[in-house]
């Protein structure tokens, strides 16, 4: 624990490939091992990092055992990689009080805290809020009883939407921190950015890494959550794992069976325009990296 000195939080976020990003990081020990990098993984993470933010006061300093436990996960290696995107928050509540990620900025905050006096950088991916509410709405219904989208928003507008106003709130929360930020969107092409990054190595370097063989997780398509939906809509339970299993196979997400998109055009075009404008007041804003496709 006295070796480490630096700290990347990869907080995701939800739906943005976080799941594909780690499977290549952990398939590639070796590489990770020669960075000097520790790379827990979730289920740790979870219960000696994640669960205890919500035991840390705002107003108070970090309790020495849990920074301890905390800095415990490196080991003995001198940098440490936490990739989990439910220290943004969980993935049924991404939405409260007609805002998205409302305690985003103070879970961040607290997480960071746990390292102070190292350097910590963040890493976030962004993603259409169009296709980001909806894939993450349909995400939920695969194992939470019915709600309807617009329950699911819990208020939010398309006009309330903004990637913007969730990182200036963390980049005030944790402002000693570093923050790169990429659009999920481009996640293949930055790839080896990214990778690079995580292992705290300059994202200039060309790191010889192993891709996953596995896509990017597939979410439900649009027929395959109208089929889930029409079974569970009068239940108060959460589906069966093994028939949304079924129902996705009956319906993958395709050509033929296109992904869900509850939003009305005239919303969709608000939300990808404000994405459009909070990009690029992203890649003008001080502490924040915006990577781009045609960067290195």
């Amino acid at each position: 624990m006295d070796n480490l000195k630096q700290v990347i939080l990869h907080l995701g976020a939800h739906k943005t490939a976080s799941t594909h990003f780690g499977g290549v990081i952990h398939g590639n020990n070796e590489l990770r091992k020669s960075c000097g990098v520790a790379a827990p993984r979730k289920g740790i993470l979870r219960a000696e990092l994640v669960k205890r933010i919500s035991d840390i006061k705002d107003d108070k300093p970090v309790p020495a055992g849990i920074s301890r436990q905390a800095r415990g996960l490196a080991g003995k290696w001198s940098r440490l990689l936490v990739m989990d995107e439910n220290i943004l928050g969980t993935p049924s509540r991404l939405f409260q009080n007609g805002a998205m990620y409302p305690r985003a900025a103070r879970r961040v905050g607290r997480a960071a805290r746990m390292f102070e006096g190292l350097d910590v950088t963040l890493m976030l991916a962004i993603r259409n809020p169009a296709t980001f509410s909806a894939a993450s709405w349909s995400e939920a219904l695969r194992s939470n009883p019915y709600r309807s989208f617009e329950a699911y928003l819990e208020g939010a507008q398309a006009s309330d939407i903004s990637w913007l106003t969730v990182i200036t709130a963390i980049r005030k929360a944790a402002p000693q921190a570093a923050l790169v930020v990429w659009r999920y969107e481009d996640y293949r092409v930055l790839l080896p950015q990214l990778v690079a990054c995580a292992l705290h190595q300059p994202r200039d370097t060309v790191l010889e890494f192993k891709t996953l063989q596995s896509p990017v997780r597939v979410g439900l398509s649009a027929r395959a959550l109208t089929e889930i939906c029409q079974r569970n809509l009068d239940s108060n339970v959460a589906p069966d794992p093994a028939e949304v299993e079924a129902i996705m196979a009956n319906y993958p997400k395709s050509g033929a069976f296109p992904a869900p998109m509850p939003w009305s055009d005239a919303d969709r075009k608000i939300l990808e325009a404000r994405y459009g404008r909070d990009c690029e007041a992203l890649s003008q804003l001080e502490g924040i990296t915006l990577l781009d496709a045609g960067s290195r």
